[in-house]
Formats: structure tokens, sequence, C-alpha cells
């Protein structure tokens, strides 16, 4: 009997991997399948919970980038298909309709769904919820982002998407009405899983990580082709190729041999031939890698294109665009703009233009919200932190503004510019007439390129809420071009192109309560003083997000705010230059004071309750500081240079 039962056992196995042979070869698989756990939680222990405050679409989702794709959390495992999802509800639930959907693409703002599948709402529990899609979900493509989650109709206010602790580099994205937000910034991820098949990742492949160059150079500059990639392969990467082409002009492609990359790890390398500028040009440079080990692997992560705008040799004066997230009921948001008004302040005011984009939270938001700061938040892929300093435009420059550098200032003004602007402003009661001349210095044919202008209030008061601010600055008040710019794509150089805009404000003046009723600009305004009306235009490239050139224009000729009224605060400190140490003298007692050197470091942080106090300042050495000092009026910054 024992015998029998073997040998039936037997022919179960041999039946049972023939068959799974069978599906591998009518499948076009080359590899074992086997299924995969798909998850960011280290814990499944819920910490908080999202939602919305009242009735509409929310949802949640975890996102796997290609690389997850490949080579799943480095398990040697290629993700194939995903057969099922996993989600944990916070409450139960007045839902109108809940489904699971799946979304391909480059962004989650643009993505397409690929799966919306309907889930009977009456089987929903509270906690832990799988549900089998319909059929399995084929990646038959690992060139996008794939985004795994569910979306509710909600009735009414409630908050059913459960979260955990643990910031993770993977992304978790929550939706709240159309506009999705990234939780992993706040320390969470969402309570999602996914029961996936996956194969054996391959043994060889590699993919090439983003480039960077700066997008200004001049005629004459010299381009290293410095690049980095990494090891998706499951093998040692020992060989490789890289070559590199500019505008379709190949460069010699080299072989990089004798080499013992890890699985997972990166290599940083550098081509033997830069690129040389030599003439006036915009420059696409397309660089690859390809045969790790000397075998063919996936392509399409092989690939990284940057684009160089080279210019003449001429020094045309670059206005700096600062674009500000901000708002009065974000506490850090205080420090922020005091530090960047400060920094302002000190510098060349016609060598800087500064807009600030009012945001509806924390909590109920600031008043002075307006659906177009949201659109200049998704413009930069949904800003989900304030403060946040954007500097001329890429979100590679986005840094919490009190960290921000009258160093970091001077080296972005140094950036050559292609253009000249010059722009005037008439402001005759509600209507602001703005007039702005273009002077390129080189041809530009760009489908990309667009124009922008804004109205911005240079100081309101009424909208002040729970940070402590009394004062803000630059603050934006109404587009003139269409909020996503006007189409700009060819300037001949030296043809100077003349742009008119006006825009009338409309009905009386109203103070929202907060950023849950915004001011409506078809039939109301929120100008606190229109005489304080000022205009910020600037080029840009919609795309790649870079700043070309930038200006502002100002009825009264006055492109810099003062901190502080004269009358509010009078400050001395002396010896200057110093040495040793210095003395603070003020009309009205400080609280604080902060000396920064120009790279940003604090060196010193004191607080001080007093009209007058000497600093010790022995152990600084010889340079220029910056010196913060905070009263109740506001504060004050003065250049101080030690000896």
């Amino acid at each position: 009997m024992k015998k029998i039962i073997s040998f039936l056992a037997i022919i179960l196995f041999v039946y049972s991997l023939s068959a799974q042979q069978n599906e591998n070869l009518l499948s076009g698989a080359h590899f074992k399948t086997t299924d995969v756990t798909v998850t960011w939680l280290t814990k499944e222990i819920r910490t908080n919970s999202f939602g919305l405050n009242n009735a509409g679409v929310t949802g949640a989702f975890m996102e796997l980038n290609p690389s997850d794709l490949l080579n799943f959390n480095n398990t040697g495992k290629k993700l194939t298909n995903i057969k099922q999802v996993q989600f944990y509800l916070e409450t139960k639930l007045k839902f109108n309709a809940c489904r699971i959907v799946l979304m391909r693409g480059t962004d989650i703002a643009t993505a397409a769904k690929v799966v919306s599948q309907a889930i009977d709402t009456n089987i929903l529990t509270l906690g832990w919820n799988s549900i089998d899609l319909d059929s399995p979900y084929v990646i038959s493509d690992s060139s996008q982002r794939l985004y795994i989650g569910y979306e509710i109709d909600l009735k009414q206010s409630e908050t059913p998407l459960a979260a955990a602790d643990g910031k993770n580099a993977k992304q978790g994205w929550f939706l709240s009405f159309n506009s999705y937000s990234n939780i992993s910034v706040s320390g969470y991820v969402f309570l999602i899983k996914a029961l996936a098949t996956a194969e054996d990742a391959a043994a060889n492949e590699i993919a090439l990580l983003p480039l960077e160059f700066p997008f200004y150079k001049t005629v004459g500059d010299t381009v290293p082709i410095r690049a980095t990639l990494k090891n998706y392969g499951t093998a040692p990467l020992t060989s490789f190729k890289f070559g590199y082409d500019v505008n379709g002009v190949q460069s010699n492609i080299q072989t990089y041999t004798g080499l013992n990359i890890a699985p997972d790890s990166f290599y940083t390398f550098t081509h033997s031939t830069p690129y040389i500028i030599d003439t006036v040009n915009t420059l696409i440079i397309k660089s690859t890698v390809s045969q790790p080990n000397g075998v063919s692997d996936v392509e399409f992560n092989n690939f990284q294109t940057n684009t160089i705008l080279a210019l003449p040799r001429i020094a045309i004066p670059r206005v700096v665009l600062h674009e500000v997230f901000t708002s009065s009921t974000c506490s850090p948001c205080k420090k922020g703009n005091e530090v960047l008004d400060s920094i302002l302040g000190l510098y060349d005011s016609s060598r800087w233009a500064c807009i600030k984009y009012q945001m509806p939270f924390p909590g109920m938001g600031d008043p002075y919200y307006t659906s177009e700061c949201g659109d200049r938040s998704n413009f930069y892929g949904n800003v989900t932190g304030v403060p946040s300093l954007i500097a001329d435009g890429p979100e590679l420059f986005k840094i919490n503004p009190a960290n921000y550098s009258y160093n970091q200032l001077d080296a972005l003004a140094q950036t050559p510019a292609f253009v000249q602007m010059s722009g005037t402003v008439e402001v005759n009661e509600k209507t602001v007439n703005l007039n702005v001349t273009i002077n390129p210095i080189s041809n530009i044919a760009n489908e990309n390129l667009r124009f922008f202008a804004a109205i911005v209030e240079k100081r309101t008061e009424k909208n002040r809420k729970t940070n402590g601010e009394t004062e803000f600055l630059y603050v934006m008040k109404k587009f003139m071009t269409d909020v996503k710019g006007d189409s700009l794509t060819s300037l001949e150089i030296n043809v100077p192109k003349v742009l008119e805009y006006n825009y009338t404000f409309q009905g009386g003046y109203r103070l929202p309560t907060n950023a849950s009723n915004p001011i409506n600009n078809d039939i109301e305004n929120s100008v606190e003083n229109f005489d304080s009306l000022m205009v910020v235009y600037w080029i840009q490239d919609i795309k790649n997000k870079v700043v070309y050139q930038s200006g502002k224009a100002d009825p009264d000729n006055k492109s810099a705010i003062s901190i502080l009224k004269p009358e509010q605060v009078n400050v001395t400190v002396f010896p200057n230059p110093a040495r040793m140490k210095f003395t603070i003298q003020s009309n009205i007692p400080f609280t604080k004071i902060s000396l920064w050197n120009m790279s940003g470091q604090n060196m010193i942080e004191l607080e001080i309750h007093a009209k007058e106090y000497q600093v010790d300042a022995s152990k600084l050495t010889k340079g220029m500081y910056l010196l913060q000092i905070e009263t109740n009026k506001g504060v004050v910054t003065r250049k101080i240079e030690m000896l």
C-alpha cells in the first residue's frame, strides 16, 4: 500500500511540475514563477488615518517604480502580474462606491488608469480586506511606474484610509478630490499590500541614472560627461559600454572592463572625451549604457536625455525668481519668511524677484489662498510641505527658506541669462496694465517655453492667523497670463518682443475666514491696498521647469520691501568691522540674535532680552557675516565684517 501511495505522489509531483513548466512555456516566461507579497510596510500597526473633511473622492496608493518591477525589493524577483489587492479600512463607512485602482505612468498626476474594479461595499469590513482582481493585471512594460491602491466615494466627512509609521523611500500617495499628496515625506505609509506573480530577475540588467548638467553654458565651455549606473542584475557587473551623442552626433562609445560591481550597487564614471561647446545652440545630450557583461538587457532604462542652453559669452545679469509656498497657519513659515526677506533686503534689489503663494494647509490654511496658488503647486508636482522655496524653477533647488543663504542667492544670480527683460506697470484704480520688452541674445526655438506674469501685493496684514506673522510680503493675487503660461515658442536674436497685458479686479474686497472658501476673482478680490500692487514676470520651460529669466515691475519703482518700518525699530551694530567682539544697541528690546556666515551656517544663536548686548566673536574667522536681531516687531538684519 505504501508503495502505491509513493508512486501516486511521484506521478502528482511530475504532473504539477510539468503543468508549471508548460504554463511558463505558454506564457513566454523563461523562469520559474512564484507568488510575492508586495508592500512597503515594516509593521502592520495603524497609527494614523487620512480622509476628507466633506463628501468627495478619496483614495490611497503605493508606488512601484521601474526598478521595483524589474527586481522587487532587491529579492531577485521580477514582478509579472498583480492578482490581488489588500487594504485596511479604519472606519465602517458611508460609501457611495469603492473600487480597486491600478495606474501606470511616469508621474501619478498624469498616470492612466489600467484597472478600475468596483467592489461590493457590503463585503467590506473594518481592518484588512482582500480583493481578487477579475483577471490578473499583466505587467507587460516595466518602463513606467505602477500605482496600486483603492478609491472611495464618500457621502460625508470621513477618514477611512489607514496608515502606519515608518518614513520610507517608497512613495505613498493620498488622493483628495483630484489632487495627490505624498504622505511618505510626513513619515507614513498606507496599509496596502498586493499579491503578485514574479519570476527570477535577469542576471544582467543595468540602468543609467539621471545625469546632472548646468542648464546654461557659454561658447567655449568644456562639459564633462559624468554618469552613474546601477546594477539591477543578480550577477556582479564586470563590464559595460557607454556613449553619448549631442544633437544626434555620436561620440566614441567606450567599453569599461575589469569591474566588480555587486548587485544593487552604484558605479560612477566619466567619459574620457568631454564635449566642447563651439556654437550658440540648444544642445540635446543623449547618454546610453549597454551590454552589461557583454549581453543585451532591457533597454528602456539605459538612456538619459539632458538639455543645455549654449549662450554667447556675453554677461546678461540674471534676475533670480523666488517662488515661496507659505501659510499664515504654518508656524515654521514665520521664520522662513523672515530669513528670506532679510536676505533679499541685503541683496541688490534689481537682481531678484519674489512671489508668495499662500496655501490651504496646515489646518484650514491661509485666507488669501486662491485656486491659482493650488495650480502653481500642482505645476511643481504638488507641493505638500510649507514653507517651501523654489528658486529659478527646478525642484532641484527646493528648500525651506529658513535654510536659504546669501551665498546661494549670489550663486544663482551669477548664472548667465539668455535674455534681457524690462517691464513697466501702471495701476489705475482697479486696473493693472503691464508692458514687457524681451530682448533675446540668441535664437531660441522651444515648444515648452512660456511667459508668466502675476500681480502681487507688496504687503498685506489682514490674513494673519495663528503663526505670529503680522505682515506678509509679495502675496500673489492674480495671474495676468494663463496660470499655465502663454506660449513663447520662438525668440530671435536681437529682435525685441513686446508683450502687453491688463487685468481689472472685480467686485469689492472680501476677507475669507480661511482657505476653504477662497476668493472668486470673477466677482470679488482680496486686495488690501491697490497702491501696493506690482507685477512679477518670468520666462520658463514648463517641461523641465527651468526659469530662463525673470523681472518685476513696480509703479513706485521700489522693488525691495523693508522688513520693518523705520519708525518701529532702530538697531546699531558697532564697531563694524569688528575684532573679537561687537555691540548691538536697539531702541526696543530684542529677544534673540543669530549670526550666519555667507555659506548659510549658523555660527552664533543666543536668546537675549535686552536693548544692548555685547557679543563675544573671538572664535569667528575673518570674513563677512549676516546678523539677525529678532524683536517683537519683527527681524532686523545687518551685515558685519570680522577682521
